[in-house]
């Protein structure tokens, strides 16, 4: 017979139910599980549990806040939650290469955790203000760090790693050390992420083994690196207390960069910054942090002081040098002969010095062209262990440059307004076709200064010494009116007015062989122009070009010295003294109108 409609549908009308049903039914209510007594026990133990059960999903909370007596809850499973509380002093969790999942707040508010080798994630931040201590290889999502937490490697967990997720802030201390042996432990920041410290970060000796840190990291606080640390990523900044003990290494990675922006940078160890970028604000820098083949910033306004160490052959400078800042370039057997350049003009208002230590290490430094270094500090050139000091650009000298080894000024232009002083039994040599400006202030040339084949301009001041200037064109300027000796050699230019104060020597010797100085402009002597020679029979001369004339109304004086002739070739007016002291000039080839007296030593009783 035909089924009637009714039973036909029946199966729809079934499963339609069964639907509705669903769709209106009540949720399941989210359930919090406190552990119940301070007892040890495993955390499927649901006994354990009020109420009865094992608190692990959805909609599910976990608090151990038992008192009374110290107990240890082991995480024996894979567990998710919506909210995990530690809070009691008597109360200990340990898990072992167990996955948690909490998405929401995990609060170790008190007690003793160890994780070890697990991985910590889910949507919530975890936020200590306990002691949290990591083994193994560990990972967190989370991190609002406020009490103590541990990174330890041991005989236990091996080596010890901790991955922060995302950025994480630290008030309280975080704490890397080893127990049992020489373990490494290193704490990364994944993806370059920033750990903000405002508590402790401290990289402890423990048993041995090196530490590491990886990401970013600004301290505002305090970091102790007291075993033998690498911050390998960074950019790593500093606004409070930074300190490396002594007998400790820090090192960077590649490429990092370190920010001294404030508070103190204390490296009583050794802070080794290896091609990376260093940026000084401010703050006191002591202990000498190195600086190799890195990228060194003076920021704008800066009032650091302090001291810095810069060392290998590619190392740069940018900004003005602070009043209480001292730079030292250093090449030594670890790090080779020491160059650093400075790319754009930049002052030197503290001090910067070039040494070497530990061998006859050479130091150079290069101010690129179109830049200007000044100098309204300290220049140091210095002897160390030996080697030679190099000095390529231009630069202005309107502080105190001394120069107390073998030193070269390559290129130039060099202008001197300050205190520029060549040491005894010390050279200060020029490269070839240099400039040399003597504006105003003292050169001062107990040793030797010899410029060869270039210019030398006496503008004002004060030169003793004198300097050498051998094949030189020297223009002096009316300003020149202070205390001044020069002395040319070989075949030399001489343009403006010898002034009362000054004296210029015409010397013959065998490294300068034969010595004339040759007029470039009409040139009154008010102090004294001298002929000599030493080291054997070289002939010194004055040229006075036709046209011109040398008007003497000081005293020119012709000596003996070792030997060689005399000649003053040209138009000489004289209203001073004409001392002969060696012989009459080449008749033949002088011209002289005398008004006053003049006498030779072979006329003399």
């Amino acid at each position: 017979s035909r089924a009637s409609p009714m039973r036909s549908n029946h199966p729809l009308l079934l499963r339609l139910a069964v639907l509705l049903l669903g769709l209106f039914a009540a949720p399941v209510a989210a359930q919090d599980y406190h552990w119940t007594s301070p007892v040890t026990g495993n955390w499927n133990d649901a006994a354990r549990w009020t109420p009865n059960g094992t608190p692990n999903g959805a909609g599910q909370t976990a608090t151990l806040d038992a008192a009374g007596s110290a107990y240890l809850v082991t995480l024996n499973l894979d567990a998710s939650l919506d909210a995990f509380t530690l809070n009691s002093l008597d109360a200990s969790l340990f898990a072992s290469g167990r996955v948690i999942t909490v998405n929401g707040p995990s609060s170790f508010a008190a007690g003793d955790s160890l994780l070890r080798s697990v991985t910590w994630g889910g949507t919530g931040t975890l936020a200590n203000s306990a002691v949290l201590r990591f083994e193994g290889s560990s990972s967190l999502a989370s991190l609002d760090q406020q009490g103590d937490l541990y990174l330890q490697g041991n005989p236990s967990g091996g080596h010890a790693y901790l991955t922060l997720s995302n950025p994480a802030t630290n008030s309280g201390t975080i704490q890397l050390e080893s127990t049992g042996g020489g373990y490494l432990e290193t704490l990364t920041m994944a993806g370059g992420g920033l750990l903000g410290n405002s508590g402790s970060l401290v990289f402890a000796p423990g048993t041995g083994g090196s530490r590491f840190f990886d990401g970013a990291l600004i301290n505002d606080d305090q970091v102790q690196v007291q075993q033998r640390t690498t911050l390998r990523t960074g950019p790593i900044t500093n606004r409070a207390d930074f300190n490396v003990d002594p007998g400790v290494l820090l090192d960077f990675g590649p490429g990092v960069l370190f920010v001294q922006e404030a508070g103190s940078l204390t490296a009583d160890g050794d802070y080794l910054l290896s091609a990376g970028s260093f940026e000084l604000g401010d703050g006191l820098v002591s202990g000498s942090p190195v600086l190799r083949n890195s990228a060194v910033t003076v920021r704008t306004g800066s009032t650091a002081t302090g001291e810095l160490q810069i060392e290998g052959s590619s190392s740069t400078l940018a900004g003005d040098i602070s009043a209480g800042l001292t730079l030292r370039l250093v090449g030594h057997s670890g790090a080779g002969h020491g160059t650093l350049t400075v790319p754009a003009s930049l002052t030197n208002l503290g001090t910067l010095a070039l040494e070497s230590s530990s061998g006859a290490y050479q130091e150079t430094l290069v101010v690129s062209p179109g830049a200007v270094l000044t100098n309204q500090g300290s220049l140091e050139l210095l002897p160390g262990s030996g080697g030679s000091r190099y000095l390529d650009g231009e630069f202005i000298n309107e502080g105190s440059a001394d120069v107390a080894v073998a030193t070269t000024f390559s290129t130039g232009p060099y202008t001197n307004r300050g205190a520029l002083h060549v040491a005894q039994g010390t050279s200060l040599a020029f490269g070839s076709s240099v400039a040399f400006v003597q504006e105003s202030g003292l050169l001062d040339v107990e040793g030797d200064l010899l410029l060869i084949n270039g210019s030398f301009d006496l503008d004002g001041g004060t030169v003793q010494g004198p300097p050498r200037l051998r094949g030189c064109v020297l223009d002096i300027g009316p300003g020149a009116t202070g205390p001044a000796s020069l002395r040319t050699e070989g075949a030399s230019t001489l343009t403006g007015d010898i002034a009362a104060a000054t004296t210029l020597n015409v010397h013959g010797l065998p490294t300068g062989s034969h010595a004339s100085l040759t007029l470039g402009s009409d040139v009154v002597n008010s102090g004294e122009l001298r002929f000599d020679s030493e080291g054997g029979g070289y002939a010194s001369s004055l040229v006075v070009p036709s046209g011109l004339t040398l008007t003497n109304q000081g005293n020119l004086r012709i000596e003996a010295g070792s030997g060689g002739s005399r000649f003053l070739d040209g138009a000489l007016v004289n209203f001073g003294l004409l001392d002969l002291c060696n012989t009459l000039p080449d008749t033949a080839a002088a011209r002289s109108t005398t008004t006053a007296p003049w006498r030779s030593a072979r006329a003399a009783p």
